[in-house]
């Protein structure tokens, strides 16, 4: 019991540091700009330190965060932009007075490229804690890779909504949690996708 005890507040404890370090890269770069490349930071830690709390550091993670500034923010303006694009044509799909079978059929394959480019941007997360490449040709590997294991991008898309619908449910205190519980369930969930991209280059 002791020992379960000491578990749980090693846990609670490594979170609540992880996210410390995390909010002050997303305030750095005024939430939108930072989201991107604290997100790829935490990663990258999380790759590099694990469960080991005693290594993770505030001046690591920022000494990263800088190096990774631009490039990550390239990604997430990139991405960010396409999925604004085909969300705002669901939006306006779904507006359209007279709803038909195309209609239909449209917001649905509109719903799933939008889904597509989510997992071509955690894809590229995880495929940049372990390679160097420039933007285009990590965005062309992500999407391929994304289609490396299906079971992995369905449990992605159960987490997400998961995190998600208790993200809405708690109080601000909480949800400031979430993100680096998400990201943890995201690096390990896609391991046999980057298994996949290593044996790739290994051949």
């Amino acid at each position: 019991m002791e020992r379960l005890l000491e578990n749980i507040f090693l846990r609670v404890f490594f979170i609540m540091r992880l996210s410390m370090i995390y909010i002050v890269m997303l305030v750095a770069g005024f939430f939108i700009f930072g989201f991107t490349p604290a997100n790829a930071t935490v990663l990258y830690m999380y790759r590099q330190y694990r469960m080991d709390v005693s290594k993770y550091h505030f001046a690591d993670a920022w000494k990263y965060y800088k190096t990774i500034f631009w490039s990550t923010n390239a990604l997430g303006g990139v991405l960010g932009l396409s999925i604004s694009i085909m969300a705002y044509g669901l939006y306006l799909l779904v507006q359209l007075p007279n709803q038909s079978i195309f209609t239909l059929l449209f917001s649905i394959i509109n719903a799933f490229i939008i889904f597509y480019i989510l997992c071509v941007y955690v894809v590229y997360l995880k495929l940049h804690v372990y390679y160097e490449f420039r933007l285009f040709i990590g965005l062309k590997l992500s999407a391929i890779a994304v289609f490396f294991s299906i079971k992995s991008l369905a449990k992605l898309a159960i987490g997400t909504a998961i995190c998600t619908f208790i993200l809405s449910k708690v109080t601000l205190i909480v949800a400031v949690f979430i993100p680096i519980i998400w990201l943890m369930f995201v690096f390990d969930v896609l391991d046999p996708i980057y298994e996949r991209v290593a044996q790739y280059y290994q051949d």
